[in-house]
């Protein structure tokens, strides 16, 4: 813009010159002092830092200013699962009946040392037992199950491996099945407003899990995924892979374990983990539980752009009204020195209403 205004006023000065050279010089002048881009190259960054502000009061930490920006060209949403949609650990459905006092024992005996999320939600339903039974003969095996004698009987709680829609395991006492548990992924707080807000965006929404097409169809369809928009079984490969074929993406998960699939998203944020690590790979983190941060991010980073485009055409424009009658002679050097800085306060102002109407 600056080299615009001079190049104008230098082709006035040269062909005004020979009509009267007073007043090419006095006009000339006026135009390079009226039309300074001033206002033009603080109004972008003013509202990006109205934005980053607007974000940290919305539990957002953003890494970048410019990833505002990059918000606005998202066009396809990918959520991971666990952890991010969903709880880390799982909830027991409770049976049709009361599982017997002595069987809840059992269960937190042989689950009593063991950190796989099942043992969690057992501990979580059955609450705790001041004296457990002890175990002679514990056995934990990864992917499989416990075992061991309890009250001189041999126990055993198998994780169920038949293909199915649940994750389940059975209790067997003397090689006989007793009780079958069966668990549940529980939703993170938010989570179907989340979702809703981002679809009425006009965006895609995409699940990735890791988990069986079986178990991820269950959730997905809880939350309103269509099935060619669930992805099951996918590793940090696989995630990589999705996202890559979709450019203009946005990648929600953990930190760490979602961190390839983060760098390679256009937008990448991280919802789990710790911050100063998940800050590596991702361009926003949530340090709040609750998921409608996104919304909000996709909100703030609207509301900026909009912010951004009123700035400069406020400045275009006065700097093309005020520079015009500056070279038709209506506005001289000094009155164009006092009107300058009016292009500034329209700036300033702007960015505030944006501000305060958000």
């Amino acid at each position: 813009l600056l080299g615009i205004v001079l190049t104008s006023a230098l082709v006035f000065l040269a062909s005004y010159w020979f009509v009267s050279s007073e007043e090419a010089i006095r006009r000339s002048l006026a135009l390079i002092i009226l039309a300074c881009p001033c206002a033009m190259a603080f109004g972008t960054p003013l509202a990006l830092a109205a934005a980053l502000r607007r974000a940290q009061k919305s539990g957002l930490v953003v890494r970048n200013a410019d990833i505002f920006e990059k918000c606005v060209g998202v066009d396809t949403v990918f959520f991971d699962k666990t952890g991010t949609l969903t709880e880390s650990d799982l909830a027991l459905v409770p049976p049709p009946q009361p599982i017997p006092g002595v069987y809840q024992k059992v269960v937190l005996a042989l689950e009593n040392e063991s950190m796989h999320p099942i043992a969690f939600s057992f501990r979580q339903a059955f609450g705790s037992h001041t004296q457990l039974p002890p175990v002679d003969g514990l056995t934990e095996k990864p992917g499989f199950g416990v075992s061991g004698f309890v009250y001189g009987k041999f126990y055993e709680i198998r994780k169920n491996t038949k293909p199915n829609s649940q994750v389940s395991c059975t209790l067997f006492e003397d090689q006989h099945p007793i009780q079958t548990f069966v668990f549940q992924a529980r939703l993170k707080p938010g989570v179907h407003e989340t979702l809703q807000a981002i679809r009425a965006l006009g965006k895609r929404v995409i699940l990735l899990s890791g988990d069986t097409r079986e178990v991820s169809l269950v959730v997905g369809k809880m939350l309103g995924f269509r099935s060619q928009d669930i992805l099951a079984e996918m590793d940090p490969a696989g995630k990589l892979a999705a996202v890559t074929e979709n450019p203009r993406s946005m990648m929600v998960g953990d930190g760490v374990n979602d961190s390839l699939a983060m760098m390679r998203s256009q937008v990448g944020v991280a919802v789990s983990g710790g911050m100063e690590t998940a800050l590596r790979s991702a361009d926003v983190y949530l340090w709040e539980e609750s998921l409608d941060g996104i919304t909000k991010l996709f909100a703030i980073s609207a509301r900026c752009m909009r912010t951004i485009k009123t700035n400069l055409f406020i400045s275009v424009f006065y700097n093309a009204v005020g520079g015009g009658l500056a070279l038709l002679g209506f506005i001289d050097p000094l009155a164009a020195a006092l009107l300058m800085p009016l292009s500034s306060g329209f700036i300033l102002l702007s960015t505030w209403i944006s501000t305060r109407n958000s």
